[in-house]
């Protein structure tokens, strides 16, 4: 009747959720296992991206990279922090003179 095909349905897409993995990795994170978490995350942002590129509707990767974000940001300003206390506290010589050095 008409010149052209009836409109099709929308493909359905299958569609992968990473909250989970988002929460086990910032558990990692918290439970005194940083570098467990950092690796946990950056394999599950791969899965993510990797799950994306194959076709799939990937949720809450946003999650997962805000994560890594903000605890490599923590991570550097800890570190940051804490030599800034030991040079204010004397703290490197007190670990200098107990190691033998001055």
């Amino acid at each position: 009747m008409y010149g052209y095909p009836p409109p099709q349905p929308p493909m359905y897409r299958q569609e992968k959720d990473y909250i989970g993995q988002a929460f086990i990795a910032l558990l990692l994170y918290y439970v005194g296992l940083w570098f467990g978490g950092l690796i946990a995350n950056i394999i599950f942002l791969n899965n993510a991206k990797r799950d994306e590129q194959m076709g799939y509707l990937v949720r809450n990767k946003g999650c997962l990279t805000t994560l890594l974000w903000v605890q490599v940001i923590l991570g550097i300003l800890s570190c940051i922090g804490t030599v800034i206390w030991l040079f204010a506290m004397g703290g490197l010589a007190i670990i200098g003179a107990a190691s033998g050095g001055y």
